[in-house]
């Protein structure tokens, strides 16, 4: 009897191992983050991370938003990253939908902080841009209500 395979698949040769995709890598790293109470769970991020990972966001100007600025290394990433937590507790993080093309990956979910000073939590929608290349996070546009966010940090 002859074996059948199956159109468009390609037979895995014996022993050899898959690389872990894109995607796989991201939503293990948002697992992690969304762990992440009083500090950032960032582990599994920073291991994906370039040494030119860059962060596009929003106005650093914008009262109680300091963290949210443009970051053009990895070192400075980090510090966007783990500087959330100087003034912010995460509630939750929940990414709901993830869009793959090519290299670049979009996840759109919602999230909430507490404001460590007013005490006031937000929960808005959250959207990040993602850009890989050679299996590394390059870069990453963080998108969120900033109008909201600030209104939880005013007293």
């Amino acid at each position: 009897m002859a074996a059948t395979v199956k159109k468009g698949k390609k037979p895995a040769s014996k022993g050899a191992k898959t690389k872990p995709s894109n995607l796989k890598n991201l939503k293990a790293a948002y697992r992690a983050w969304g762990k992440s109470r009083a500090t950032a769970n960032i582990g599994p991020l920073e291991s994906l991370m370039a040494n030119s990972f860059r962060i596009a966001s929003m106005d650093e100007n914008t009262p109680g938003l300091g963290f949210a600025a443009d970051r053009s290394s990895k070192p400075e990433s980090l510090a966007y990253l783990t500087g959330i937590f100087n003034d912010w507790e995460m509630v939750h993080y929940t990414p709901k939908t993830f869009v793959e093309q090519g290299n670049k990956i979009a996840m759109f979910g919602k999230c909430a902080y507490k404001n460590k000073a007013t005490k006031k939590t937000v929960e808005c929608w959250i959207a990040n841009l993602w850009e890989f290349r050679n299996g590394k996070l390059v870069s990453m546009v963080d998108i969120f209500d900033s109008a909201k966010a600030a209104a939880a940090a005013t007293p």
